[in-house]
């Protein structure tokens, strides 16, 4: 179960408390909210005094088996999923996890993710931190809170935050070239997580029922593999070149539980693709807000769109 939400100063607190630090070792800075590396960079030199390099990128990432990993690397570093995975022996079986399993796992939003949010979350999630941070002075990553703020710390200390709650980090350097072949195994099988434990955290704490589902990152519609097999109504109806007939949405009371609600949708974003999934998405969503704004939850009813969403 996720514990509370932390934001910079109950951060800066919990360190300072748990490892022992002394306040010259950590600390934390209210800014303008950033979505990327580059507008953090560029956040991060305007202050006074500035933060100084290197500066982070965090990288969510789901296996073809569910498997869940925490990638840190410089914000420079050319991270090539489909080689790393290679070096896991999966082959291209690494990809960034769903935006959905990101706020079930870390209960983060994209342009958020954060070693941080690690305390409050028992979801199995492999840590790997590029070599090339092992020895760095200051270290700079957002509360688990969001993105408007920024808690520095050094590569010693993360590690000691990462064991304090049960995560063992691995050092990898993540730009090394190998050549993976019958005479040179996977050089990083061993980190391999283990094959649906973080999908069965995640329903074992109501979070999700469809960790495994979605392969796609951030804005990925998904592949034509991995859309539903085609009814053969369907089918049948493509062959004489008629139009498939409409799905019946399947989505036709209104859901009063939040949870429900939300395995609902994750459903519906894990197993529909295209405009079938449009469809369903807003439809489960203009209920949603209906339902909210009739109970008093939001005081008006916006328009249901998947942006919203």
């Amino acid at each position: 179960k996720h514990l509370a939400i932390m934001d910079g100063a109950s951060t800066v607190s919990y360190l300072l408390s748990s490892l022992s630090l002394s306040d010259t070792e950590v600390a934390f800075v209210s800014h303008a909210p950033v979505m990327t590396c580059e507008e953090a960079s560029s956040v991060y030199n305007a202050l006074t005094p500035p933060l100084s390099p290197p500066f982070c990128k965090n990288l969510f990432v789901k296996d073809k088996k569910g498997g869940l990993y925490l990638f840190i690397c410089e914000d420079n570093t050319k991270v090539e999923l489909a080689k790393i995975g290679a070096r896991f022996g999966m082959g291209k079986g690494l990809r960034l996890a769903d935006d959905s399993i990101l706020l079930a796992a870390l209960s983060v939003k994209p342009g958020g993710v954060t070693p941080l949010a690690l305390q409050a979350t028992q979801v199995p999630i492999r840590v790997i931190i590029d070599e090339k941070l092992r020895n760095a002075q200051r270290l700079h990553f957002h509360p688990q809170s969001g993105n408007d703020a920024t808690v520095s710390l050094s590569a010693e200390d993360l590690v000691a935050f990462l064991k304090h709650v049960g995560r063992e980090p691995t050092f990898v350097d993540l730009e090394l070239k190998v050549a993976v072949s019958k005479d040179a195994p996977p050089d990083l099988a061993h980190l391999v997580a283990e094959k649906g434990a973080a999908e069965a955290a995640l329903e074992a704490a109501g979070l999700t029922s469809a960790a495994g589902g979605g392969d796609g990152g951030a804005g990925d519609k998904g592949s034509a593999a991995s859309a539903p097999a085609p009814s053969k109504a369907k089918a049948k109806a493509k062959a004489k070149g008629a139009a498939p007939a409409a799905t019946t949405p399947t989505t036709n009371t209104s859901p009063s539980d939040p949870k429900t609600l939300t395995k609902r949708v994750l459903a519906l974003v894990d197993n529909l693709k295209g405009e079938e999934r449009e469809r369903e998405l807003e439809l489960t969503l203009t209920l949603a807000l209906a339902d909210a704004y009739s109970n008093g939850l939001v005081s008006v009813c916006p328009k249901p769109n998947l942006r919203c969403l």
